[in-house]
């Protein structure tokens, strides 16, 4: 195994889900820039396929809101809402070299630890699967 590593990442995500409420149905979306700061640790050595595991906060700001209630959308952004959310990441994934840097696959899930509704609960709860490519960058 090597070494613990930091990676922070900035990202614009898009979380929501389904409402029902006195007979009503309708979809939720919430857009967000977020900021994980994840702790990395590798779980194996060599040149070979790098598989890890990782866990950390993620802080997030909502820059968007939509419903929507039978085709139609709704703009659903309100000052007065809790724009700030704040959640636990824990994920795992696989680097396979490539070239000058390694191919990414990734699986992650996002537990939100704030409550956004100001009657009631809301939480989110977000499953993630990324493909990424990264390469170093030397001066």
């Amino acid at each position: 195994m090597g070494a613990f590593r930091l990676q922070p990442e900035l990202t614009y995500v898009t979380k929501g889900g389904k409402w029902e409420e006195a007979g009503a149905s309708g979809d939720l979306s919430f857009d967000y820039v977020e900021v994980p700061v994840l702790f990395v640790l590798p779980m194996g050595r060599g040149a070979g396929i790098q598989p890890n595991v990782y866990a950390g906060p993620a802080l997030a700001y909502q820059v968007g809101c939509s419903v929507s209630v039978g085709g139609l959308s709704i703009d659903c952004d309100d000052d007065d809402q809790t724009k700030l959310d704040l959640g636990a990441m824990v994920g795992g994934g696989l680097a396979i070299p490539m070239g000058p840097g390694s191919f990414l696959l990734e699986g992650r899930f996002t537990l939100g630890l704030r409550n956004l509704a100001e009657v009631g609960t809301l939480k989110h709860r977000t499953g993630a699967l990324l493909l990424g490519y990264s390469a170093t960058l030397r001066p």
